[in-house]
């Protein structure tokens, strides 16, 4: 049988497979009379880019439209692909017709609804050129929108133009009118029809004056109210604790943000580990849309441990034992115990959460300990009521009573005396930064004021001011590893003598908290014989500049200043002592890892060793 191609056939075949034919182009190319080696190619190996259909890319029309120039580049295939061209210049050229298409469709997505575009490929041989040749034509602005729902909502009132972002006769894109649809979508749902979704929407454009006119379709569905909500997986913890959590009743209209705070409530109680709010798939008798909540329970007992070491106060070993879901409330039971070379200490607290309303805490908490300071020796116990309140983006406000009873050696002069005293503080408390342990951005403030009575021994009343801050700022470098950070404390005591404030209750600085480069309480007025002796005020400041070396190593350098004063203010009657250093950090599942060397600049003889050292867990500040 004769078998008879077409011309056209035989073309593209010549085109797109030029292996078929080796032969005829050897008959066509120029002949040597000497022999050359014939160069060898595995048969599977991928064609060159000398073998391919080399080219580039070049636009016309687009000269006073940068950004439609831009946008066409970020689809167009040519040039996306300009790397790995196609095999022949056939392909290059479906290539190019398949971008005059994208050219046109990335032009109308702009407004620009007359938009034409054609591609052409020039050249006989390798590198081609593709030109992609476009008219936008004008621009089409929106005059005119409106909306129908289904059914007929009397109840929906939709949006105004400045919140859909049509006002003004803004362009036509079709990002910003598809972004007004979803819009009117959330509208719907905000309003109480939670089944809302988007129907077809219509565009009407006249070419004349080249405005369009939206038709938005909103199908509302049935106007919902919120039934009872139902529980699941809450496991150990009581269901009547988390449903009075829950800040809205049944029977209110609905709204996303109800769910959202139902969900804030339950993973605000720290008991459970994942919550999922939906609506029931079929309302209560009532005609209501009772509301699920998934609940994951979290394990509520946990062991913590701890080391430290510093080389004015030595080594510290710490732990504690925690119970978040005490008696099946979320009440939260916490002991602690720390022994260091110094100290002793056994601590306890109990919290009860929603004290009174929703957000308030009332926390019990006691403590025995026995202290060997620089500036004094201390056996005492402490007693400790206070109600915590949660105020919305600002922070926790706390009114408590606190009673202490402490037997008190003075090293200066080596007076024993108990006292006993009773006080009243009130704190306010912020915490804006983005991790409590290695905070990189944010800042932080606390304020304390209480008055101070003595019930027990020599001491006199007072009232005492505390206030302290930090700041944290990440360098926005492209790799943000560096971080800047400062903080500063401020403490003031009025109403009494430096000798009559116990020795346990004046206010010290220095040590790895403080200013460190100087020894644990001893940035400040000190006897003859080296001993601190406290002050009734302090003013300190630090900053330091964090840089991660590696993902989980970073390095710091830092300088401390400040001291104590014996006057009720800083009355800058002494310098401040000055203290530097450098420091090693370790990300550990812990939290950071903390090396830190301080040498003091300002340093007193018989006072200040050379250097101090410094490891615990978490940032200095």
């Amino acid at each position: 049988m004769r078998h008879i191609f077409p011309p056209l056939l035989l073309t593209l075949l010549w085109a797109l497979c030029p292996a078929l034919a080796p032969d005829a182009r050897a008959a066509d190319a120029p002949q040597s009379s000497a022999s050359q080696p014939a160069a060898t190619q595995p048969a599977d190996a991928p064609p060159t880019v000398s073998q391919r259909a080399a080219y580039s890319v070049a636009f016309d029309g687009l000269d006073k439209h940068g950004d439609l120039e831009k946008l066409i580049g970020q689809v167009a295939q040519t040039v996306l692909k300009q790397e790995k061209p196609p095999l022949s210049r056939f392909l290059l050229a479906r290539m190019a017709d398949g971008d005059a298409e994208l050219a046109v469709q990335a032009m109308r997505s702009r407004g620009y609804l007359d938009a034409r575009a054609e591609a052409a490929v020039s050249g006989e041989a390798p590198p081609f050129v593709v030109t992609l040749k476009a008219a936008p034509g004008p621009l089409y602005h929106i005059a005119q929108w409106r909306v129908q729902t289904t059914p007929p909502g009397d109840e929906f009132t939709p949006p105004d133009a400045f919140s859909l972002g049509l006002d003004q006769a803004p362009a036509g894109e079709s990002a910003r009118i598809l972004e007004a649809h979803d819009k009117l979508v959330d509208a719907a749902k905000e309003q109480g029809y939670a089944y809302a979704k988007a129907g077809k929407m219509r565009v009407v454009a006249d070419p004349k004056s080249h405005a369009l006119e939206v038709i938005y379709a909103i199908d509302l569905g049935p106007l919902t109210t919120l039934g009872e909500p139902q529980l699941q997986g809450f496991g150990s913890v009581k269901e009547s604790y988390l449903l009075h959590r829950i800040p809205w009743k049944a029977g209110v209209r609905y709204a996303p943000a109800r769910l959202r705070e139902a969900r804030k409530a339950m993973v605000g109680t720290g008991l459970f580990s994942a919550a999922r709010v939906k609506l029931s798939e079929t309302p209560d008798a009532e005609g209501r849309t009772p509301v699920v909540i998934k609940l994951i329970e979290r394990k509520h007992r946990t062991w913590r441990a701890g080391a430290g070491f510093s080389t004015d106060q030595g080594v510290t070993l710490s732990g504690s034992w925690e119970h978040r879901n005490f008696r099946g409330g979320g009440e939260r039971l916490l002991t602690e115990a720390e022994l260091a070379q110094q100290t002793m200490r056994l601590a306890a607290s109990y919290d009860q959460p929603d004290f009174r309303h929703i957000g308030e805490t009332l926390r019990l908490s006691t403590e025995i300990a026995q202290e060997e300071e620089e500036g004094y020796d201390r056996t005492g116990l402490d007693i400790n009521a206070a109600v915590i309140k949660k105020l919305p983006k600002i922070g926790e406000l706390t009114l408590g009573a606190e009673y202490s009873v402490a037997r008190v050696t003075e090293i200066t002069t080596a007076k024993e005396e108990t006292y006993g005293t009773m006080s009243f503080p009130v704190g306010l408390a912020a915490d804006l930064t983005d991790d409590r342990l290695d905070a990189t951005r944010g800042w932080k403030m606390t304020l304390i004021s209480k008055p101070v009575l003595a019930t027990l021994g020599n001491g006199s009343n007072y009232w005492r001011f505390d206030l302290g801050g930090s700041a944290y700022h990440r360098v926005g470098f492209s790799d943000k590893r560096l971080v800047l950070a400062g903080r500063f404390a401020l403490g003031t005591t009025i109403g009494a003598e430096l000798a009559d404030i116990p020795a346990d209750n004046r206010l010290y600085a220095g040590g790895g908290g403080s200013v460190r480069g100087y020894g644990y309480q001893l940035a400040g007025p000190v006897d003859a014989a080296n001993n601190p002796t406290g002050g009734r005020s302090l003013l300190t400041f630090g900053f330091e500049s964090r840089y991660r070396v590696r993902p989980n190593i970073g390095v710091v350098a830092f300088v401390d200043g400040g001291r104590a004063y014996a006057a009720a203010f800083p009355d800058g009657s002494a310098d401040p002592l000055i203290g530097a250093g450098l420091g090693l950090r370790y990300a550990s599942p812990l939290g950071p890892l903390r090396l830190d060397v301080g040498v003091p600049l300002r340093q007193r003889d018989g006072v200040d060793d050379v250097f101090q050292l410094y490891m615990s867990i978490g940032q200095a500040f």
